[in-house]
């Protein structure tokens, strides 16, 4: 919309609406329109009044203060030239139209106007209302307006000589009658219900009649038919009609009639009727009563007029007075005699200067003489030329400016003598006008020019668009016939696009999709279908692709299909991606049951461990208690080794759940193959034939034994049930060589020896689909009960995690062979050392120990041990208990041993950073299950740790180092 803003007036008491209204108009042409809004009609008719120029108005016909057709009335008296748009509530199209009939320029149903419609409908009805002011304006200065303005003086005249209809009617039936030849007659009025034809003349041509002429004839017969059609009907033949059974009687005898209707407004209001006319009426007959009929139908104009012409003359005059156009009267001498304020207002003098004086004052000087010259000349021959006809003249101001005028002209006489009145109009608006019209013509043209060539430009575009589009498009007719494919389909059926016009997408492509297709056609619905596979006949080898479809049908103007589009998008390769990611989240929830898991186990852990540390405590006291008896001492080592490997389990269980890392150090494979060999030798049964094999030299890992243990355990209990009826199980242990670099991140160099494990079986054999997923976590072919599926999941997350690689190769009725690559190192140095102490106790000779944190169950167990080396304990359950401890006994205290139980849950490192804070040196040994605390303090803070589950040799070791005891 280009210019300034259309400016609207807003006449709705609804703030919903008015803000609705608004958002259109806005999101239709944003800053097209400047929206003023008044809540009701008085405060719309004062914005009027103060500023009468907004472009429209959209006015609501339910305002708290006016309702209905009243409302449009009260805006037009203010603002005649603005357009009125009304807006209704309802669905009933009666209001809006009688509406427009009184004034308005449309109508619009509140709520089902969207921001085009609206946008349109303000455009349309500002046009509509210029058109009609040019219409106007050019009724104005067209001989029609001349020929209304002379008819109307004409008839004001033949008022004046008639001023009463019946003597009028009786004048012209009487001329009419004798014309004709009829000898009888009467003009009647048709009563107000309709349904009675009054009489107001009657003439019987001096025949007996003695029927009441003042009696109501119902309208019925020929009459009827007259007053139905509003045309001259006569019959020559009434005597002997049908119609004679309508005659009253005692009516006088009609040999034949005729019946002409008095159309006044388009509406039959009387007739005149004539009869007995010697040899029966013609046609030209009827042609001639039409004209009468017409004059008889003016004069009951006419006197109707004249009946509210008296009572409304004063109304007449204002209303010349209040006329837009300067009316002016002049006598036969030029002097003007009449003056309205439109005259006042366009030329600049009042009545009382123009009245009396002579009319060229507002001519300029070069038409002067001329009018003069004229008007003596029509004064003399009673002839004018330039009456009743438009002529543009110019005229002068009185501060003597000229402009153009247009002036229509007529011509009157009294008793007073020959008067002229001329109907001005200031036309330079309009001069204006058609200059802004022609400027606006050019434009127009000039954009027709434009939108051709932009529409052309479009249609490129999209013929470009539909060639050039990634993914396919089809034009199909109702047969399903190709009309056009773009590139892509082409492409995407391995086909050129001129091999698919005329040709059948179905034969070509047979599917089950014709169903749906069939479908869309008959019901005229968009279709979509996703990830739908499809495999293409004449490419086999292409496999199953998986589509995005759509198809929607194009309808003509008759609402049916012309044609199809057909589009696709090849999603195959989302959909495999989308089957990866639902492994993928299937994996994630395997995982969260495997943490949930890991939790239970390590609970379970650090209760079994603190049970198994008792257990081995106890055994170590009857061991060291015994001073012979050596089958009981062997049935105690026996008890003591059963608890260590249980406590290595625990430790698997613990580092399983994530609560304790592995206690590495340099293991030899060989070694740890040759002490499990016992256990592994008891658990198969006697018809698994178990045969190992060792490397030489020896391989040394960085492992903790029970994890290694464990991983041969696991293996061979596997092993044992793919072999149920018996069979050979093999372990043997090699090098491998070099590792690959990259292979594993864990490695301790790129290029490290490697040391083999093979663990292989000649049991039932897995399928390929099983062995892809023997490592996921809880996945176990065994029956529901006799496995968890955590074994292998384990075992692979222990030789991960020593930066190793494990690999499963299986075939059903072969066997299955494991194969597990780990990062070698160095042989150690120094010979390995045995953890246990001597059975001798040495004796602390009463130093001051506190024991601080842990449950009580646990202060006991390591409190006895303290006392047997001879040491005296204090015991604090909490901090504080500890601190006051600290505080009293810092001078003889030698030793602080911290318990990470459940009131000293991850701080003992804060715990000792207080206690030297405090100025406190004591050595401090901390017993904790955590993987991170190592004794990593450094000599001057003389921290010790010792990791649960322990041994009562292990903490006797550590509290000899601290004390010094030997």
């Amino acid at each position: 919309m280009p210019g300034a803003p259309m400016r609207v007036l807003l006449v709705e008491d609804n703030p919903g609406d008015a803000r609705l209204l608004r958002e259109v108009l806005a999101d239709a042409h944003p800053g097209g329109y400047e929206v003023q809004n008044a809540d009701c009609l008085n405060e719309g008719l004062r914005r009027l009044e103060q500023d009468d120029r907004y472009d429209v108005i959209l006015l609501d016909l339910s305002l708290p203060d006016s309702r209905g057709l009243a409302t449009v009335s009260a805006i037009q008296t203010v603002v005649p030239d603005v357009p009125i748009v009304v807006l209704t509530g309802t669905d009933d199209d009666t209001l809006g139209v009688e509406a427009v009939r009184i004034g308005a320029q449309d109508y619009l149903v509140k709520g089902r106007a969207d921001g085009r419609l609206l946008a349109r409908t303000i455009d349309y009805a500002t046009e509509r209302k210029r058109t009609e002011k040019a219409i106007r304006r050019a009724l104005n200065e067209s001989r029609e307006r001349r020929a209304e303005i002379a008819a109307l003086l004409e008839a004001a005249r033949a008022v004046l000589e008639h001023k009463e209809f019946i003597p009028a009617a009786q004048a012209i039936f009487t001329t009419c009658k004798n014309l004709l030849g009829a000898t009888v007659g009467y003009v009647a009025l048709l009563s107000p219900d309709g349904n009675q034809n009054e009489v107001v003349y009657l003439d019987s041509g001096g025949l007996p009649c003695t029927v009441d002429p003042s009696l109501p004839m119902p309208v019925r017969g020929l009459r009827a038919e007259a007053y139905r059609t509003g045309r001259v009907v006569f019959n020559n033949e009434f005597a002997d009609s049908e119609w004679m059974r309508f005659m009253p009687e005692g009516h006088a005898r009609l040999d034949n009639v005729l019946f002409t209707p008095l159309i006044v407004g388009g509406k039959v209001l009387g007739l005149l009727g004539l009869g007995n006319k010697q040899g029966g009426f013609t046609e030209e007959d009827a042609r001639l009563s039409t004209a009468f009929g017409d004059l008889a139908a003016v004069a009951l104009q006419n006197s109707r007029m004249l009946q509210s012409l008296e009572a409304s003359e004063e109304r007449f005059r204002s209303v010349v007075q209040t006329a837009s156009d300067a009316i002016i009267s002049i006598d036969s001498g030029g002097d003007v005699v009449s003056w309205n304020n439109a005259a006042e207002a366009v030329f600049g003098y009042s009545a009382a200067e123009m009245i009396g004086r002579p009319f060229i004052r507002i001519l300029p000087e070069g038409f002067r003489k001329a009018h003069e010259q004229a008007l003596q000349r029509v004064v003399a021959t009673g002839q004018a030329g330039s009456v009743g006809r438009m002529a543009e003249l110019v005229g002068r101001r009185a501060n003597g400016r000229e402009f153009p005028l247009e002036l229509s002209l007529a011509r009157w006489k009294t008793a007073e003598g020959m008067f002229f009145t001329g109907i001005v109009r200031d036309i330079t608006e309009r001069k204006e006008a058609a200059e802004a019209l022609r400027r606006m013509n050019q434009e127009l043209e000039h954009r027709v020019q434009e939108r051709t060539a932009e529409l052309a430009e479009k249609a490129r575009i999209l013929e470009a668009f539909f060639s050039t589009a990634i993914n396919p498009v089809v034009f199909l007719d109702k047969n399903f016939n190709f009309i056009r494919v773009n590139k892509a389909y082409a492409r995407a059926c391995a086909r050129d696009v001129s091999e698919f016009a005329g040709r059948n997408h179905f034969e070509m492509y047979p599917s089950e999709l014709k169903t749906e297709f069939e479908r869309v056609l008959r019901e005229k619905m968009p279709w979509q279908a996703f990830a739908r596979p499809f495999l293409f006949p004449d490419h086999p080898d292409w496999g199953v692709t998986y589509w995005d479809l759509g198809l929607v049908p194009v309808l003509d103007d008759r609402g049916e299909v012309d044609f199809l589009v057909f589009s696709l998008n090849d999603v195959t390769a989302r959909h495999t991606a989308e089957q990866a990611r639902d492994k993928l989240q299937e994996q994630l929830y395997q995982a969260q049951k495997m943490e949930a898991i890991g939790q239970l186990a390590a609970g379970l852990g650090h209760d079994f461990g603190n049970l198994l540390a008792t257990v081995l405590d106890h055994v170590s006291r009857a061991k060291e208690s015994l001073s012979g008896a050596a089958a009981t001492r062997h049935s105690l080592d026996a008890v003591e080794e059963a608890a260590r490997q249980a406590r290595g389990i625990v430790q698997s269980l613990l580092t399983f759940g994530c609560q304790a890392g592995a206690r590495r150090r340099p293991v030899n494979l060989g070694a740890v193959l040759a002490e499990s060999a016992y256990l592994l030798r008891h658990t198969l049964p006697s018809s698994i034939e178990l045969v190992i094999t060792p490397a030489e030299p020896p391989l040394w890992v960085n492992a903790d034994p029970v994890h290694m243990e464990q991983i041969l355990l696991n293996l061979a209990i596997n092993a044992r049930d793919a072999m149920p009826n018996g069979g050979t199980l093999e372990v043997s242990l090699s090098s491998a060589g070099e590792l690959d670099e990259g292979r594993s991140a864990s490695a301790p160099g790129p290029h490290a020896r490697l040391g083999r494990l093979v663990v292989r079986d000649t049991g039932a054999g897995m399928p390929p689909e099983i062995v892809s997923r023997v490592f996921d976590p809880y996945f176990t072919t065994k029956p529901r009960g006799q496995g968890t599926g955590l074994g292998l999941s384990i075992i692979h997350g222990i030789v991960e995690d020593m930066g190793g690689r494990i690999d499963m190769d299986s075939q059903v009725g072969h066997g299955t062979t494991v194969t597990i690559l780990l990062p070698c190192i160095e042989p150690p140095t120094e010979p390995e050392t045995q953890a246990d102490l001597p059975l001798e106790i040495p004796q602390a000779q009463g130093q001051l120990v506190l024991l601080a944190g842990g449950s009580p169950y646990e202060r006991g167990v390591i409190g006895a041990t303290l006392r047997l080396l001879g040491c005296q304990v204090l015991q604090a359950d909490n901090e504080s208990a500890m601190e006051a401890f600290c505080d009293d006994h810092r001078e003889k205290m030698r030793l602080l041993i911290l318990v990470d139980g459940a009131a000293f849950v991850g701080r003992a490192a804060e715990r000792v950073q207080a206690l030297r804070a405090s100025g406190i040196p004591t050595p401090v040994v901390i017993i904790s299950e955590e993987a991170d605390l190592e004794p990593h303090w450094g000599a001057e803070t003389n921290v010790l740790v010792l990791r649960k589950p322990f041994g009562m040799p292990a903490l006797r070791k550590i509290i000899c180092d601290v004390l010094g005891i030997r």
